[in-house]
């Protein structure tokens, strides 16, 4: 075992103490207000943060009776105790991060990739279990107890950690530009930080303070920022319309490249040319402030994808808040990239521009209509000319063509 003085353990257990009291507040923060959270996604940060919590309780229980009991923890059961705890916590955490970017592939790959995770993470409890019989064998033998610092579950255990959330934090950073959001950047830093923590107990296994603070750090960073979570990526699939009856020819002709709007209070005649168009073969996106149940009921729209413009989160519906203009962009062209033929109509152009500035949704269409031309796609917008000023609206129509 390696010896620790008294600083280092009151060290220690003030940083334990520090971040259990903190994680637990924000963790009772995160089940009160995030109310979009699926079942699947609360249980796993449910027993990720538990795991994180009983570690942190272990530490402080043991580190108490160190200093002022001085009774030496039992090392290797110990060790193994925090090390499993540890792992479990952050890997859990990192997998609800990664079932969000696997939404956007196949089930078969989120499963292989959860099969792999479990066999590692079986093998090294396997490997915990086999150094715990080690050192009992020698303790019978010697009297005195092995240190997992200088066996091969010290270093396994950390190695396995780094890998995997590295991983965590590749694809995270990856996908940062869909949300462009702090949260984002905050869940880097705490896979950062712990990912640090962890190669430095590698190369140096007897430090203690640094990585404590790191680790500690990294807890925080992480349950602060499940705490704010916003929304991440969500996935559209394009899909063609059922048509059940022999329809006649598209009412509306529209050109590949174009965007156009309807002048009008209500988006009675873009819902027109929308349908127009999908029930005539394109691929449609409906991004609208009108709740996509009526919708469907008043147009008959089965397959093609609705995206509810709401501040509201609900898990009946895809929906998006107004502020969230570069996710939006993400979608949509993400949309035009993965169908041939398609056509998105926007409605709620008034909202966007009271919920942003009329700078950022300037453009937000600015960036679209050239996407828009360039993939040889169709935007339809509903525009309220009463809602603007005469010179927003002429610079939002700049590069759009007026329909009737």
């Amino acid at each position: 075992m390696i010896a620790l003085t008294a600083a280092q353990v009151r060290y220690e257990l003030t940083l334990n103490l520090l971040a259990f009291i903190i994680v637990y507040f924000i963790v009772v923060f995160i089940f009160y207000t995030w109310r979009k959270m699926k079942s699947k996604e609360l249980l796993i940060l449910s027993i990720a943060f538990t795991a994180l919590l009983l570690k942190n309780l272990l530490t402080i229980f043991v580190d108490y009776r160190y200093i002022f009991m001085d009774i030496l923890p039992f090392e290797p059961t110990y060790s193994i105790a925090t090390m499993a705890l540890e792992t479990l916590g952050y890997i859990l955490i990192a997998s609800s991060l990664l079932l969000h970017f696997f939404r956007r592939y196949k089930r078969y790959v989120a499963y292989f990739f959860y099969g792999i995770v479990f066999l590692l993470f079986l093998f090294l409890i396997l490997v915990q279990i086999d150094y715990a019989n080690e050192d009992a064998q020698h303790f019978e033998k010697y009297g005195v107890h092995l240190s997992p610092r200088e066996h091969t579950i010290h270093n396994f255990s950390e190695i396995y950690n780094i890998v995997f959330l590295f991983f965590g934090f590749f694809v995270v950073f990856n996908n940062w530009k869909s949300e462009k959001s702090t949260t984002l950047v905050v869940m880097m830093m705490g896979m950062l930080s712990w990912i640090i923590a962890h190669i430095i107990l590698v190369v140096y296994a007897t430090a203690v303070a640094i990585p404590e603070v790191l680790k500690t750090l990294a807890i925080m960073l992480l349950a602060y920022a499940f705490a704010v979570k916003k929304e991440l990526p969500i996935k559209v699939i394009p899909a063609h319309e059922v048509v059940e009856r022999k329809v006649e020819g598209a009412k509306y002709h529209l050109k590949p490249s174009s965007t156009y709007y309807f002048k009008e209070d209500k988006p009675d005649k873009t819902f027109d040319c929308f349908v127009d168009q999908v029930m005539h073969g394109k691929e449609g996106l409906s991004i609208t402030r009108t709740y996509p149940d009526q919708i469907r009921k008043n147009y008959g729209l089965s397959r093609t994808p609705i995206i509810w413009l709401t501040q509201t989160p609900t898990e009946k519906f895809k929906y998006i808040k107004p502020t969230s203009l570069v996710q939006l962009a993400n979608i949509i062209e993400e949309f035009i990239n993965e169908s041939d033929d398609n056509l998105i109509m926007i409605d709620g152009v008034d909202y966007l521009i009271t919920q942003n500035t009329f700078q950022e949704v300037l453009k937000f269409f600015q960036n679209l209509v050239e996407k828009v031309a360039l993939l040889n796609s169709i935007l339809v917008l509903s525009l309220n000319h009463n809602t603007m000023e005469n010179k927003e609206f002429n610079l939002l129509i700049s590069s759009m063509e007026e329909l009737h």
